[in-house]
């Protein structure tokens, strides 16, 4: 099991951003790059690596189970600091992710609302966004925050 500091810090941390700061989708998500950065900065989470962070230690061989703990826990950071914004009713528990077996380098991610796991919507191009060796202040992590919208937006929009 994680070592939970995720779920401490989404307990602590409340990020107010002007509505200038934010994207709206077509869906009413909304996502919000500075309130991600602000999270991190004062956190002094700048190199902390995201799997060490997320699991308490950084496995020699992460699988598909500690790929999807790390994603998951990571949108919930996202939307508990208003980095990710989910239209009413929605709240960040209702999503589950799943990667698909890790036969190449291409890591297929999909978001599926938990009720209905096989309507999920697709996206491959976050890979790089996801290793072990991966830092929480790289562009990439906020590149997956732009992605994980975008798939949101197409899931809850349809």
């Amino acid at each position: 099991m994680g070592s939970g500091k995720g779920r401490i810090r989404r307990a602590q941390v409340a990020v107010a951003v002007s509505s200038t700061q934010e994207t709206t989708l077509s869906s009413g998500v909304s996502y919000s790059m500075r309130a991600w950065q602000k999270f991190v900065y004062e956190n002094e989470l700048g190199k902390m690596k995201l799997y060490r962070y997320y699991l308490g230690g950084t496995p020699k061989d992460c699988g598909v189970a500690e790929h999807e703990k790390v994603i998951t826990e990571l949108f919930k950071d996202m939307v508990a600091v208003g980095a990710i914004n989910l239209p009413e009713p929605h709240q960040a528990s209702e999503f589950v992710f799943r990667m698909a077996e890790l036969k190449s380098w291409d890591r297929q991610v999909s978001i599926a609302l938990k009720d209905e796991p096989q309507q999920g919507v697709r996206f491959s191009d976050i890979v790089y966004c996801f290793d072990e060796r991966q830092v929480i202040a790289h562009s990439d992590v906020s590149y997956a925050l732009y992605q994980i919208s975008r798939a949101l937006n197409i899931l809850i929009g349809e």
